[in-house]
């Protein structure tokens, strides 16, 4: 069973749409091919500073002056931030003012990840023009509105979250019309939001298009050396320093299982004590490393992706106890064993419909120790990946995606 949607118009509007990097083009794009394979037609608005190449593959039109989530803003004095949050607000409402009105009445109107500095501007778009340049908007609010705490079962909320309830409050009405659909990617950030604000909040599964290679992944030689991967951009919080110490131990381990290591280093970053962080030239020049560092094309991430024998995401439990990933569901659905941080989002998720191993949170030593139990039960793993597969791509259909993006729209075909 399909929802039936021919004929529909989805209008997607991310300012942070830039070009090949961060999560926002793979998402958007495995959104805008679920859609148009049911039919619908999909309009897309970037930011202006899109790369050229990206726009033409998504035929989006790179139209917004404006990105809060450029890193050049969290740099800014904190007063300035707090003044530019009404301002950024302000510009969200004119921009998609002006391009809802280019384009015409949409049926759907997507802001794929949205915060404090568009809420208002959208709740203020809503008012005005809900039911008229747009039958419904659906915004997801993926970062965590609190803080959690190791032992404790519901968030501390922080002095700004006064602020982000009393603009999701004004929501609710619309949300209760099915004019708005407020959601999340993940479980434990929707309940939290409710928590805060007592509007409804819903779990978004994450859109996910199977390729042709995927539908029948090839089983590794015995004798070949096991392929680690870690993909997407070089951060802190994402513990890429955590897998540079943890490869660097495994390589100068004699009596190590024969492993090759690809990790995506698009830039050196700073730890929380103002450190750079960079790779170590022996690593650099190692035979078993490749360091990609460079963005990725669709066609290039899926085949680093579906080249690995697993993937490592050794992310720090204080930025994603309750985030998401993609890529583990993109790992999941493809049949690929994780490592992942004990007692977060990816360990509820691979346990729910994937297979791997947890290490403790910032442990390389444990990390290195989960890198070296998977290598030695390599086949292992994969099997029990493989075996999920069907379930992991039952929890995250592009049917299910659908329903939860139309809403009341959605009229199942049953043919």
């Amino acid at each position: 069973m399909k929802p039936d949607l021919q004929g529909k118009t989805l209008g997607i509007i991310e300012e942070a749409l830039c070009g090949y990097s961060a999560h926002w083009f793979e998402w958007i794009r495995s959104v805008k091919l679920i859609n148009e394979a049911a039919g619908v037609r999909v309009l897309i608005a970037g930011n202006r500073e899109m790369d050229p190449a990206a726009a033409r593959v998504l035929d989006a039109e790179a139209v917004l002056g404006h990105n809060s989530w450029d890193e050049s803003v969290h740099r800014q004095p904190a007063l300035v931030r707090h003044a530019g949050v009404l301002s950024h607000n302000l510009k969200v409402y004119r921009s998609c003012e002006a391009v809802l009105k280019r384009w015409g009445p949409v049926d759907c109107l997507q802001m794929p990840v949205v915060k404090i500095h568009h809420l208002a501007g959208a709740l203020a778009l809503t008012h005005r023009y809900g039911g008229r340049l747009f039958k419904r908007l659906v915004m997801q609010v993926n970062m965590p509105p609190g803080i959690h705490i190791r032992g404790q079962n519901d968030p501390v909320f922080g002095r700004n979250s006064s602020l982000i309830r009393m603009v999701i409050r004004g929501f609710r009405r619309y949300v209760d019309q099915g004019l708005v659909c407020l959601g999340s990617d993940s479980d434990q950030t929707a309940k939290d939001y409710e928590l805060l604000t007592g509007v409804p909040f819903i779990e978004f599964p994450t859109p996910r298009v199977i390729t042709a290679t995927e539908s029948s992944p090839e089983v590794r030689s015995k004798d070949a050396p096991v392929v680690f991967t870690c993909l997407g951009p070089s951060r802190h919080e994402k513990g890429s320093d955590l897998f540079l110490e943890a490869m660097q131990a495994y390589l100068q381990n004699s009596d190590r299982v024969p492993a090759k290591f690809v990790l995506q280093w698009t830039t050196d970053f700073t730890d929380t004590n103002g450190n750079l962080i960079s790779p170590d030239p022996w690593l650099s020049e190692h035979a078993d490393v490749t360091l990609v560092r460079r963005s990725l094309s669709s066609e290039e991430y899926d085949a680093a992706l579906l080249g690995s024998d697993c993937i490592v995401m050794p992310y720090r439990w204080n930025s994603y106890f309750c985030r998401i990933s993609g890529q583990a569901v993109e790992a999941a659905t493809a049949g690929l064993p994780v490592i992942y941080t004990e007692d977060t989002w990816l360990e509820r998720a691979m346990r729910r419909c994937g297979a791997g191993l947890s290490f403790r949170d910032g442990d390389v030593s444990d990390l290195v120790a989960k890198l070296a139990e998977m290598a030695a039960r390599i086949s292992d793993f994969q099997k029990q990946a493989r075996d999920r597969i069907p379930l992991a791509r039952q929890i995250n259909s592009p049917e299910g995606f659908l329903k939860c993006l139309w809403g009341p729209q959605v009229a199942i075909n049953r043919q």
